[in-house]
């Protein structure tokens, strides 16, 4: 670290040390959907001071990523998220190299994420969420992040690398296995998420 980046991380290598810090500032994030939940996740670890950010996400602005996700404060309704919001994710930390890509949709999502050491996906619902993490084989990616925020309820799924059932088999684990052991704030979302599936039931929830 320079001298710069010795006094802007200063305070969290006095937390959790210096060789954390510089794995920190080794790893490569790729997010895949820059939700209002995704952006608070992404704040964070720009804050903190990771290599690079990668953002993939040309969904069109909407009212409410404008109500809810400070990012891209001062945009307009019909832009494109992804470029609306690496500007002021840049401004956060001139430290962090912040990259626009351009979607490679399908598998690309999962497979070309052996450049990242993390990967967050946005999701809304249980069929996003499999469909993201199935079409996965062998990238070596260390860390698959699911987001969902739905209602005033958001949760995120964390699939390691270093265990030893597929990303696949994780997430299929989570979502489908003893349901009804989880917390409740877990069956709720999990609920919303399967909800989200078949749009026309949501009115009668």
């Amino acid at each position: 670290m320079n001298t710069e980046e010795r006094i802007r991380y200063d305070r969290q290598v006095r937390l959790w040390g210096k060789a954390t810090q510089q794995q920190l500032q080794q790893t490569a994030v790729r997010i895949c959907g820059m939700t209002p939940a995704v952006a608070e996740v992404v704040k964070n670890l720009v804050l903190a001071g990771v290599c690079s950010v990668t953002v993939e996400d040309e969904a069109v602005l909407d009212d409410n990523d404008l109500k809810n996700n400070f990012l891209i404060q001062g945009h307009a309704v019909g832009e494109r998220r992804g470029r609306a919001s690496v500007g002021r994710l840049q401004s956060l930390n001139p430290y962090v190299a912040v990259h626009l890509s351009s979607p490679m949709g399908g598998e690309g999502i999962v497979r070309n994420g052996a450049l990242f050491s993390v990967l967050i996906v946005g999701v809304q619902s249980l069929g996003d969420a499999v469909r993201s993490i199935c079409l996965q084989r062998n990238a070596g990616t260390d860390l698959v992040v699911l987001v969902s925020s739905l209602g005033h309820l958001t949760m995120s799924i964390f699939l390691s690398r270093k265990l030893e059932i597929s990303y696949e088999e994780q997430v299929l684990t989570l979502l489908t296995k003893n349901v009804s052991s989880r917390p409740v704030n877990f069956q709720r979302t999990l609920l919303l998420m399967r909800m989200s599936d078949c749009p026309e039931e949501l009115p009668f929830f």
